[in-house]
């Protein structure tokens, strides 16, 4: 999302290649161990008495299970840094917005001013820098 206000361009964006990426691996790995899960379920229909096949259906569950959890926390780091983005853009906008209306009431002819523009631009740095620490 790209908005252009008086010649101030502002790009505002979440890459989610990373994401999607490390997703990807992990939904495969979950298909890898799904399919070994399938054979010894079919090695179980053939010998159900085999104990050590039950052992490794128990691990492959496990294993099931460990990565799923860890699709769940990748996706809740994920989810918590989107939350932070928007926290983040709605603070940035209600800065710009009091800015721009006090400064317009007091003096319409500052925000037409290089001046004004470089003070809001430092101070939405100030503001990102305070909310990123």
């Amino acid at each position: 999302m790209a908005e252009t206000v008086k010649g101030l361009n502002i790009k505002l964006s979440l890459d989610g290649r990373d994401l999607e990426n490390e997703l990807k691996e992990i939904q495969s790995d979950l298909k890898e161990q799904q399919r070994d899960l399938k054979a010894i379920n079919t090695n179980l229909k053939y010998d159900s008495s085999n104990v050590e096949l039950w052992k490794q259906k128990q691990s492959k569950l496990n294993d099931i299970l460990q990565t799923t959890k860890k699709k769940l926390e990748t996706q809740n780091q994920e989810l918590n840094k989107a939350k932070q983005a928007t926290f983040l853009i709605g603070t940035l906008f209600s800065v710009v917005t009091l800015t721009i209306g006090c400064c317009s009431i007091t003096s319409p002819s500052i925000t037409e001013s290089g001046n004004f523009w470089t003070i809001l631009i430092k101070l939405l740095i100030t503001v990102l820098k305070e909310a990123i620490q």
